[in-house]
């Protein structure tokens, strides 16, 4: 089992007794910094006798490298995309089987790396295109023969395609990959059990390019009967501000989690720190009845403008 908690990072501006007025009331004015995402790292398996730890240490919240390649011309002709406009990074976390997170994080992985930049025709004559960003399994316009190969020398500039990256497409892709990654689960029309036994749920951290942002998703697995064969699917949604994302040990601690959030939110304590807390302090009390469904070493990461950092870690 697992227990991931990730929220946005929020504690006291420590300037505001700085710069307040003698006069201004007292309320606690929060500073975001970024997100926050804590972590065990036990690996389990089930077994005759119940869960049974295989592996501590294991990483279980994963930096993502994001590319959005920008296209190359010789005069008026498309040659590659040799280099990025855009490199930045997100993180995802999961819980669940290792085997189908591996497989959907490299999945993942190939799709972010390889963002491009392309252009949509207008439908109608003597309108305008769009600037677009493509993955790099879909259909580009610039890489068909078929299409004239003649683009003007005034396309493509910097100022056409600055702030085309959001996180809203980020999060697309990864949704997409995802998706892609489970799909081929309904050629083998697996049983109940087998869809039990690779459920996995994710989330991701993005700071978007365009808004500079930060922004919070959860995708959990579900499934659907489609012409009499289970097919799993994520489902997406955002994290508000100030809630929790629980991911593992859902259903045992996530009322819980965001009690403890919403108390470090009334005092101005950093979020992140207290959901360290609270998960070395959930770590003791599921292993002090003998279960280790979850155990340290715990993990504590800070993401802020597309870069991930390890803060803590309690053995």
């Amino acid at each position: 089992m697992t227990l991931i908690i990730a929220g946005h990072e929020q504690a006291a501006d420590p300037w505001q007794k700085v710069w307040a007025k003698s006069d201004e009331a007292t309320e606690t004015k929060l500073a975001k910094d970024g997100l926050f995402a804590v972590a065990d790292s036990v690996i389990t398996i089930m077994g005759s006798g119940g869960l049974t730890p295989i592996l501590s240490g294991h990483r279980k919240i994963h930096g993502i490298p994001i590319k959005l390649w920008k296209p190359y011309f010789v005069g008026e002709y498309f040659r590659s995309y040799p280099s990025p406009h855009v490199e930045t990074e997100c993180f995802m976390a999961f819980a669940g089987s290792t085997l189908t997170a591996s497989h959907c994080l490299n999945l993942v992985s190939e799709h972010l790396s390889q963002l491009r930049i392309s252009y949509k025709r207008a439908t109608t004559p003597l309108t305008p295109g769009t600037y677009i960003v493509q993955r790099h399994c879909e259909y580009n316009i610039l890489e068909d023969p078929k299409v004239s190969g003649l683009w003007s020398e005034d396309m493509f500039l910097d100022s056409d395609i600055e702030g085309i990256l959001t996180a809203e497409h980020i999060a697309q892709v990864v949704e997409h990959s995802l998706n892609k990654a489970v799909e081929s689960a309904r050629k083998h029309r697996l049983s109940e059990e087998s869809l039990r036994n690779m459920h996995t749920d994710f989330l991701l951290g993005v700071h978007c390019p365009r808004n500079k942002t930060h922004h919070l998703f959860t995708y959990r697995m579900k499934t659907k009967l489609v012409e009499g064969v289970y097919e799993p699917y994520m489902e997406r949604e955002e994290i508000e501000e100030q809630k929790v994302a629980v991911l593992g040990l859902r259903k045992e601690f996530e009322d819980h989690a965001q009690v403890a959030l919403n108390t470090a939110l009334a005092s101005g304590k950093s979020t992140g720190n207290a959901m360290f807390s609270f998960l070395n302090d959930a770590i003791t009390k599921i292993t002090a009845t003998g279960s280790l469904a979850i155990d340290r070493p715990a993990f504590h990461k800070h993401f802020n403008g597309g870069k991930l950092k390890k803060v803590q870690v309690t053995q």
